[in-house]
C-alpha cells in the first residue's frame, strides 16, 4: 500500500505547492493547508489577495515563483508586494491612498487665469504674467481646466 502524502487537500483545491492550496467557493477564495482554512478573501477584494500572497513568501510558505506559477502573474508583482509588505506590514495594503492637490493652478491662480484667456493673451504671455510655465497653461486648457474665448469670424 502506498503511503498517503501529508497534508491531505480538499478535492476541489489548485495547489500553490505542497504545503498551501486554494478554492473558489461561493464568491470567496479560501487558502488551505491540508484541510484547515487559513485564509479567506472576496473574490473582488484585490487588497487582500495581494497581503496574503506577500505574507505567505515572507513566512516562507510559498516561493515567489510558485505563486507566480499557480496565479500566472507578472513577478515583478510578487517583488512589489513583498517589498510593500515587508515595509509596511499588512496595513500597508489597506492604506487609502492620498490623492494630490494641485500645487500650481490652484483656485485663485486658474481664475487669473481664465480671465486673462478671456482677454486674448496667448499661454506664453499668461504664464509670463503669472510666474507659470507656458505648457502648464496649456495643458490646462486641454483638459478643460481652462477654456479658450471662441473667435467670432467677421463677415465680408
Amino acid at each position: 500500500m502506498p503511503q498517503m502524502e501529508l497534508p491531505l487537500f480538499p478535492e476541489d483545491v489548485t495547489e500553490i505547492n505542497f504545503k498551501v492550496a486554494y478554492a473558489k467557493r461561493d464568491g470567496r477564495i479560501w487558502y488551505f493547508n491540508g484541510q484547515m482554512p487559513l485564509f479567506f478573501h472576496d473574490e473582488k477584494d484585490e487588497d487582500s489577495f495581494r497581503m496574503f500572497m506577500a505574507q505567505l513568501h515572507v513566512m516562507g510558505v510559498a516561493t515567489q515563483s510558485e505563486i507566480n506559477r499557480a496565479f500566472g502573474f507578472n513577478p515583478i508583482n510578487m517583488k512589489r508586494w513583498v517589498k510593500k509588505y515587508r515595509e509596511q506590514g499588512p496595513s500597508g495594503f489597506f492604506n487609502k491612498k492620498r490623492k494630490r492637490n494641485p500645487r500650481v493652478l490652484v483656485k485663485e491662480v486658474l481664475e487669473n487665469a481664465q480671465t486673462l484667456l478671456s482677454e486674448g493673451l496667448s499661454p506664453s504671455e499668461i504664464g509670463e504674467k503669472l510666474d507659470i510655465k507656458p505648457d502648464t497653461i496649456r495643458k490646462a486648457i486641454q483638459k478643460g481646466k481652462l477654456i479658450r474665448p471662441v473667435e467670432k469670424k467677421m463677415k465680408k
